[in-house]
């Protein structure tokens, strides 16, 4: 991989991405209120300042295993806590969100440290996902945490493009996206109505909260992650609620048969170029 003067590399891709006539638009929903009293994981992100992740964060950092001298990029990094635990790490960070809010609270996130070594590793940058203002190969993990399903069909195509380009021959995606849409679409109902209504502990019709209804673009099934990331990657798919996971082992408990793919709420990936 080539050497890159990151801050450098950043501030002249941004400018040409501007002058490509480039326009960045209103996210109004991705607002403070929403990545700090909505967003999943805000509660430990209250307590701490992003000093701690919560679990499915965790489980993200822990299947991207970063080392010293990596080059990380968090694309829809939200509130920065993966930013910082890979700068923290010893990688090279970069956090990428199109909400201006989230990039004012991931730079909290970072000063919040107060250790000179992360602020010299982590950078931000607001950038469109589908127009990534970095040079080919430039990364050894791209991390998409719980971004798929809030981008259209098509911006998730050209998103995955770019992460193929910016990611190294060598490098590897993790991913996860909530919620599973067969667990949703098609387990959830039945066990409503023949589980939990019976019992007398029926959830709502409409499992899906104001948030996820607002901003969720689209649902993705195990088939329809696989049919986006086949043409340019390798993938390896889990469906596991989060509990299921071992951390001692990173991996998750199996479950067993075919009907995780159905009754399992969380999708779970790693990528790898063709």
């Amino acid at each position: 991989m080539p050497e890159y003067d990151f801050p450098s590399m950043v501030r002249s891709c941004q400018e040409g991405y501007e002058e490509r006539g480039n326009t960045w638009v209103s996210h109004e929903p991705y607002n403070r209120s929403y990545f700090l009293e909505a967003c999943g994981g805000h509660e430990l992100y209250k307590e701490s300042g992003g000093a701690l992740l919560d679990e499915r964060l965790s489980i993200v950092f822990e299947l991207a295993q970063i080392s010293s001298g990596m080059r990380v990029l968090d694309l829809g990094c939200g509130r920065g806590e993966l930013v910082r635990h890979s700068a923290e790490a010893g990688a090279l960070t970069w956090g990428v969100d199109l909400s201006q809010e989230a990039i004012r609270i991931s730079k909290e996130t970072l000063l919040g440290s107060c250790q000179d070594k992360i602020l010299q590793r982590a950078g931000l940058c607001k950038a469109k996902g589908s127009c990534l203002p970095f040079p080919p190969g430039s990364f050894h993990r791209v991390l998409l945490s719980d971004i798929l399903e809030h981008l259209s069909k098509e911006e998730l195509k050209r998103t995955l493009k770019e992460v193929h380009r910016v990611l190294s021959p060598d490098g590897m995606v993790v991913f996860h996206t909530f919620p599973n849409k067969w667990f949703y679409s098609l387990f959830y109902p039945l066990k409503r109505l023949f589980g939990d209504k019976i019992k007398g502990q029926a959830g709502p019709r409409n499992p899906r909260t104001y948030y996820e209804r607002l901003l969720h673009l689209q649902e993705l099934s195990p088939w329809s992650v696989w049919r986006s990331f086949r043409g340019g990657f390798k993938i390896k798919l889990w469906c596991s609620h989060r509990s299921r996971w071992d951390s001692r082992k990173r991996k998750f408990r199996s479950r067993g048969g075919p009907l995780g793919l159905l009754r399992e709420p969380e999708l779970w990936g790693m990528a790898w170029k063709r």
